[in-house]
């Protein structure tokens, strides 16, 4: 995170709330060229709105000229997450250091003798002059991924895919795709789902929401669907068939 993307974000003047909201959350992904490449749901999620109302507000910064957009691609040349760079000026960021340095100046306490308050006083000790430190961002990690896939199967693959996937996208986009995708009511069954190895290897944080599924059909007649979906048509799928075995396991 750059240090001083999240002051520049808080000292623009002339917008709305909601696109401050969204501003912020960008510059709190900011690197030190001023460029991030969080995802629309995770800015979302961030600033407590609609992925719609992000889309609107970073078309209004783009307008305003806060911020320029850069479209990405994976490597089949899918649309993934924008890249951003923040309009952050060099002569701005002097402005916002200075400012900053006085307003500390004017609020540190004055050197008083100690032995007058019969206690240490933190104007006497410069290491105390400032109040907040910088905060380091919790990236997420494969275990947190592992821990909230419902699939366990070949850690040691999924971590390698894992390993790959980081390097195309943000780690926190893919945890917001994920946690999406656990949170489907139309997930499928485990015996259906990818591996999560697979899961990464496609990109699959990126996908749309699970098509809903019948949920008053027998697990037999999910399997003779699924069967029919891949060989096709036949006797076997046909209703009389799935009835007679339907009532033949039971």
């Amino acid at each position: 995170m750059s240090f001083h993307t999240v002051p520049w974000a808080w000292s623009v003047d002339g917008i709305t709330p909601t696109q401050k909201l969204v501003l912020m959350g960008l510059a709190s992904y900011a690197d030190e060229r001023n460029s991030c490449f969080p995802g629309q749901q995770l800015l979302a999620d961030r600033a407590g709105v609609s992925t719609r109302t992000v889309r609107r507000a970073l078309d209004d910064l783009e307008d305003k000229g806060l911020i320029q957009r850069e479209q990405r691609r994976d490597n089949r040349g899918m649309r993934t997450s924008d890249r951003y760079v923040l309009n952050v000026s060099r002569k701005q960021v002097d402005i916002l250091a200075a400012s900053e340095s006085h307003r500390t100046s004017e609020t540190t306490s004055p050197d008083i003798d100690d032995s007058l308050t019969g206690h240490p006083c933190p104007g006497n000790y410069p290491e105390n002059s400032k109040s907040e430190l910088p905060v380091t961002p919790i990236v997420p990690t494969f275990d947190d991924f592992y821990s909230i896939y419902p699939l366990k199967k070949s850690k040691d693959a999924a971590r390698r895919a894992w390993d790959k996937a980081i390097k195309r996208e943000s780690p926190d986009v893919i945890m917001a795709g994920v946690r999406r995708f656990v949170a489907d009511p139309n997930i499928p069954d485990k015996q259906f789902m990818k591996h999560p190895s697979t899961w990464l290897n496609g990109g699959c944080w990126a996908d749309e929401p699970e098509a809903p599924r019948n949920n008053t059909m027998s697990p037999l007649e999910r399997n003779m669907q699924a069967f029919n979906d891949i060989y096709g048509g036949g006797e076997l799928a046909g209703s009389g068939s799935i009835q007679a075995l339907d009532a033949g396991v039971r």
